[in-house]
């Protein structure tokens, strides 16, 4: 294996183990009317920087851009539910 490939699995490791988890925690958190604070503001921004970084490994294999994907679909999500909650507020 290359050290791209590699960094590759390190990365999608990461995204379903410990990202993707986060990530759910906070739709739940939003989808009962709560706010992102400060931690998770910072969260998704690392969040937001990993993927941009991962995004050339991961376009080679269908099942890392498929994780790749969903967090960022989870992402814009996220995005929709905060602005939705802090304008209800």
């Amino acid at each position: 294996m290359t050290t791209e490939e590699n960094t590759a699995i390190v990365i999608i490791r990461e995204m379903r183990q410990h990202m993707m988890p986060r990530v759910n925690g906070l739709l739940s958190k939003l989808q009962k009317g709560g706010s992102l604070d400060s931690f998770d503001m910072l969260f998704l921004d690392q969040l937001i920087q990993q993927l941009k970084h991962a995004a050339p490994i991961v376009r080679c294999d269908k099942s890392y851009l498929a994780v790749h994907c969903e967090l960022l679909s989870r992402i814009n999500t996220l995005t929709d539910l905060a602005i939705a909650n802090d304008l209800n507020c």
